[in-house]
């Protein structure tokens, strides 16, 4: 045993009968009286005066009840933590501050911490404090939160460092940056002003002045303007530097904020102090190469992922009310055109910087006194593109897309009067700059992937320019001759391509542009040259071809392809407004040659994968035209893979092709939903006699989850059958009844197993295929006219199959309703011949259940 420190466990102990001294004052608090509220706080205070005695310490484990010399630190911040919801709304916020200067050094210093410190079961400072500042007391307290950024930027203005100065230099005055900081840091009594914003003039042309905000807001008034000057200095002439190691932390702490749900003042200051680190860590690079060098790339890009989680998140952001959009996008053009340029070879770093400049755009947009701002960054970067000779800077390049497709976009949503002639003018402008850079590009004898993908998104941007300055100038129609030839040359060379039959580089903007243009055929008929059904064949050709071609990528590494991501969302998106813009007769074309190279793909293949979700994509826009003399033609195609579906199903080995299997049931499922124009009646007798003849048990061995979603598809597809096909049923009754006995008996066996009693996911997936089957046979107990003859058979199949098998109990219990419904479906003559042919073990479970059934029953009046 250890020795104990008594006056450490006695101070420890009073700090725990404080706490329940507080919670007892706290019952009272609705009382006025201010001798308690004096006590309240006077206690708080006595409290929170025990933080000054956690200093950098070992550990305290809670298996120890004593406290000794070097725990007694961590046992009272652990203890402070806990309490603090109770204790925060009684506690200046110089305390708070302090506390939360304290929780940055023990997280500046967690490496330093003893060896024991990290033992598995060991309770350190760095532990309780970043439990604390993840938890939800944290994140909804507002004065945590507020002293939390302030104390960080704080911390922050220690961290800069001035840059050597040359012999013949004076003194450096204070710097911009350390300035900053210190503004953003300032009063740390701001709680109060957490959840307000300024109110905001939208009618005036300027930005926010300093006249009638508050002091929060006041003091990041003067902030901003800081910042604005930053902005404005040239990178070499900044007078600090701040080391890689300093970004880090300072990201890291601010990984701990809940960044998409800041508090407004909060948000817009840790938006203010990133900008500065951002520009500080551009400005100060001595060399761009070497180690270092890349770690300041890297520490730039985490800056600029956070400043872009924090730009994009739900909460409206302040920025541009207090910082010129223009001047703020220039300058970041400028950082990533210079030092900073070889970051943007990296294509998330690319993604970011985009991203953050649409979100700019956007949001610059939106009110007067922003939308002018935009005026000076737009001819900057029109004067740069127009002028240029040789190949343009990905950072030029990637802004004057974002630029012209933000303008165009808010265009598109027709604008309030009070922006509209702004952004027509800037648009105009834009439009100008690019069209002489598409004449360039496409004067290239063999332009690279990046050069055509810039051909085909500005042909895509200059056709929707064209329209919508067209609508918003008069309500007549557009001509063919209302797109310029450069902009038909990019869509002729784009279709060109798009009809290869080698795998594109730029097979997703070829997509993208094919899709948004086949939005405005009606309006101009000539825009592509080469019909809709070779454009719908190339674009699930390219797909294809990608898809077989690079490996699908994720956050853990490469994934295998299914059929569920074969296909981006954002692709299968656009294919289907490409679709739906197609004409019946289009479709018929696209479906007639996607059955024919579906009908020669490997089953296993990637291209199969991928031609079957078109294909489904494809029958269900068939189903939303209006039907003409063509649907004859559409039905016969799809009784033509519906034969070939089931002559997979019944040739191939199953176990081989468990997706496959799911994926042929779920199409099946949206064929019977579709009108029976679409579907003939001969198509939905070969589907449910292919149900009939497949043993779905065969999959439990290979793969128990495709074995799950194949049983929950069967059973979704009968139910359709009900609902939607019953003259089909009422023919086949006798298949039917065959499919749902199958069902049934494969959960009774699988149910048995021994493996659901040590794996709980796959007991509750096959418990919720025991649920759909008792739904289904639900459905089917409305059918009594139709399925009298059906319930005896199944009651049979239930009894003489789960006889010597000991169910999983929620599967049996869920089993035995099903059969309850079945007794209510046969007659007393099927029950008294079912009773008849069961063996006498059987006739015992046969009794017992028919009691249980009467019993249960409703027998009251509805």
């Amino acid at each position: 045993m250890m020795k104990t420190d008594h006056t450490q466990l006695i101070r420890h102990h009073l700090m725990l009968l404080w706490i329940q001294k507080i919670r007892a004052l706290v019952l009272f608090t609705e009382v006025t009286n201010e001798h308690l509220e004096a006590s309240l706080q006077a206690t708080a205070k006595l409290v929170f005066s025990h933080v000054n005695m956690t200093v950098s310490t070992s550990v305290w484990s809670q298996r120890v009840c004593e406290i000794s010399e070097s725990r007694f630190p961590v046992a009272s911040l652990h203890t402070l933590l806990i309490n603090f919801p109770l204790l925060s709304p009684y506690l200046p916020a110089n305390n708070v501050t302090a506390l939360c200067q304290f929780f940055l050094e023990v997280m500046a210093h967690k490496k330093d911490e003893d060896v024991g410190d990290s033992k598995k079961n060991a309770l350190s400072q760095a532990k309780i404090v970043t439990t604390y500042l993840g938890s939800q007391a944290f994140i909804e307290c507002k004065l945590a939160q507020t002293c939390y950024v302030t104390a960080l930027w704080g911390h922050v203005s220690t961290m800069f460092k001035a840059r050597k100065r040359k012999l013949d230099s004076d003194e450096e005055p204070r710097g911009l940056c350390r300035a900053l900081m210190d503004t953003l840091s300032g009063p740390v009594k701001w709680e109060k002003y957490a959840e307000t914003v300024p109110q905001a003039d939208y009618s005036s042309k300027q930005l926010l002045s300093s006249e009638g905000l508050n002091k929060m807001w006041a003091a990041i008034h003067a902030a901003s303007e800081k910042l604005a000057a930053i902005i404005a200095m040239r990178s070499e002439n900044f007078s600090e530097r701040i080391n890689v190691a300093d970004v880090l932390f300072l990201l890291e702490a601010l990984d701990h904020l809940p960044l998409g749900s800041l508090f407004p003042g909060n948000q817009l200051r840790c938006m203010l102090g990133l900008l500065a680190v951002i520009f500080l860590l551009e400005g100060t690079a001595e060399s761009n190469s070497g180690p270092l060098w890349e770690k300041r790339l890297a520490a730039v890009k985490s800056a600029v992922g956070t400043f872009c989680a924090l730009l994009q998140s739900p909460r409206r952001s302040w920025l541009l009310d207090f910082i010129s959009g223009g001047a703020l996008i220039s300058r970041l053009v400028a950082a990533f055109q210079g030092n900073l340029c070889q970051a943007l070879e990296d294509k998330s770093m690319l993604q970011l910087y985009e991203g953050i400049l649409d979100s700019l755009v956007r949001q610059a947009l939106r009110k007067k006194n922003t939308v002018r701002m935009l005026n000076s960054v737009v001819k900057e970067v029109e004067e740069v593109i127009s002028s240029a000779e040789g190949p343009l800077l990905k950072a030029h390049t990637s802004a004057a897309l974002v630029l012209f497709k933000g303008l165009v976009l808010e265009l598109r949503r027709k604008p309030h009067e009070d922006v509209k002639s702004y952004i027509q003018k800037m648009t105009h402008t834009m439009s100008e700059g690019v069209e002489s850079w598409l004449q360039r590009l496409l004067g290239c004898a063999k332009p690279s992937a990046e050069m055509r993908r810039h051909i085909y998104t500005i042909g895509l941007l200059q056709a929707q320019y064209t329209f919508c300055s067209h609508r918003l100038s008069s309500d007549g129609e557009i001509s063919d001759s209302s797109c310029s030839k450069d902009t038909l040359a990019a869509f002729s060379m784009a279709t060109a391509e798009l009809q290869q039959s080698e795998a594109s580089e730029v097979a997703d903007t070829l997509v993208e542009v094919m899709a948004r243009i086949a939005h405005y055929r009606s309006r101009s008929p000539e825009l592509l040259s080469a019909p809709f059904s070779a454009l719908g064949k190339g674009i699930y050709t390219q797909l294809a071809l990608r898809a077989a071609t690079e490996p699908l990528k994720a956050a853990n590494g490469t994934v295998s392809l299914t059929l569920e991501n074969c296909i981006a969302d954002k692709h299968y998106k656009l294919m289907e407004t490409f679709f739906q813009a197609c004409t019946l007769a289009e479709l018929k074309d696209i479906l007639g040659e996607l059955v024919s190279t579906l009908m020669k793909d490997n089953v296993q293949s990637v291209p199969m994968k991928v031609h079957l979700q078109v294909l489904q994509l494809v029958c269900s826009c068939v189903d939303n035209q209006k039907q003409d003399g063509t649907a004859k033609d559409i039905r016969s195609i799809i009784h033509q893979i519906i034969e070939y579906f089931a002559v997979i199903l019944s040739l191939y080995e199953i176990t081989d092709h468990p997706e496959l299997v799911v994926y042929v049931l779920k199409f099946f499922s949206t064929l019977l939903t579709m009108r029976r124009v679409v579907l003939s009646h001969r198509g939905g007798v070969v589907i449910l006699q292919s149900l009939s003849s497949l043993n779905l048990l065969h999959l439990w061995s290979r793969s128990q989850e495709h074995f799950c979603q194949s049983v929950m598809a069967a059973s979704r597809l009968l139910s359709i059958f009900l609902s939607k096909r019953i003259v089909m049923v009422v023919g086949c009754t006798v298949a039917y009844q065959s499919c749902v006995s199958h069902l049934l008996k494969s959960i009774i066996k699988v149910g048995g197993s021994e493996q659901l009693k040590s794996d709980p996911v796959m007991a509750y997936q096959v418990h919720m295929c025991a649920l759909s089957l008792e739904r289904l046979v639900g459905e089917i107990a409305s059918h009594k006219k139709e399925f009298s003859k059906t319930g005896g058979f199944l009651i049979a199949d239930y009894i003489l199959e789960s006889i010597n098998t000991v169910l999983h109990p929620p599967i049996k219990k869920t089993l035995q309703f099903l059969v309850y419904k079945l007794f209510e479906l046969a007659d007393e003559h099927r029950r008294a011949m079912v009773h008849a042919t069961l063996p006498k073990e059987g006739t015992e479970v046969f009794k017992t259940l028919f009691a249980d059934s009467k019993r249960l029953r409703f027998k009251g009046k509805v």
